[in-house]
């Protein structure tokens, strides 16, 4: 059986209410397990919406659970642009 690697990176895109911290959404997605660090990066801002590319690096990441967390929080994700896994 082929051994299996775990996800260490993950950059998605999202949307979030202008009124909402950067620092709040990475601290809550710190509050994940197996995530070591977060980057946020503001994209565009509109009237009411900016677009943000997050970065997480950790340990085996849970896209589901990260995705799950997301949309907890009210945030909006349009996709995960690129991911990267090792064994």
């Amino acid at each position: 059986m082929p051994e299996e690697g775990s996800i260490k990176r993950i950059l998605i895109d999202i949307t979030a209410p202008t009124d909402m911290e950067l620092n709040f959404i990475a601290k809550e997605l710190l509050s994940l397990e197996g995530i070591k660090k977060v980057k946020i990066k503001v994209d565009e801002v509109e009237e009411d919406i900016k677009h943000l590319s997050v970065e997480i690096l950790g340990n085996d990441l849970q896209p589901e659970k990260i995705e799950d967390k997301i949309l907890e929080l009210g945030l909006a994700l349009h996709g995960i642009d690129e991911l990267e896994v090792e064994k």
